[in-house]
């Protein structure tokens, strides 16, 4: 069962659409595999958890959204304490993939109980929209749940301006040292 989109095949399906006089609107739609129903097994932290599919465990990382580094107290632990309570070990989710980035973790929207899991994270200040990691991200409605946040002022936009954005904090890390591998993952 093949379980994401591969990017070359999508770059070339896009490419060849785009040669034979069309646009990348008009290229045929990503094709999703269906739903998994599986179970928590783990909570690793904000934005990535372990499930087990059939008689694997698999790392899941929410699509979408970041959550703050283990350097960025407290809001690392909040994050992550924030997710737990929506998927406690044992929980029934449903993964919807999306794709699988390189570092072998599903990316998918996460539901319980048919709600998206990272849209109450958002609106309350718990992680960050990041649509630029691995795809569109424009059928979620996590701008306007990030917004709301920000206006009240919750969790991370407690601070003037939000804290720092974790692929900024991981970028400036790199730079810094840039013969330090990069472990972290984002």
């Amino acid at each position: 069962m093949q379980l994401f989109v591969s990017l070359p095949r999508l770059l070339c399906s896009a490419l060849l659409a785009c040669s034979l006089g069309g646009s990348l609107a008009s290229a045929a739609p990503v094709k999703r595999p269906p739903p998994e129903q599986t179970t928590v097994v783990a909570v690793e932290d904000g934005h990535v958890l372990r499930v087990r599919l059939g008689r694997w465990e698999r790392r899941v990382r929410l699509a979408c959204v970041d959550s703050p580094e283990k350097s960025q107290l407290p809001w690392t632990t909040a994050s992550k304490q924030a997710l737990a309570e929506q998927l406690p070990v044992g929980s029934a989710i449903t993964v919807e993939m999306r794709a699988r980035d390189v570092f072998d973790r599903i990316v998918a929207v996460v539901r319980r109980d048919g709600r998206d899991v990272a849209l109450p994270l958002l609106q309350n200040g718990f992680l960050f929209v990041h649509d630029g990691y691995l795809g569109r991200c424009d059928d979620l409605p996590y701008a306007a749940a990030e917004a709301q946040a920000r206006e009240k002022q919750l969790g991370v936009w407690s601070e003037p301006g939000g804290i720092q954005r974790p692929w900024d904090l991981r970028q400036e890390q790199q730079q810094k040292n840039p013969q330090a591998p990069l472990d972290a993952e984002p």
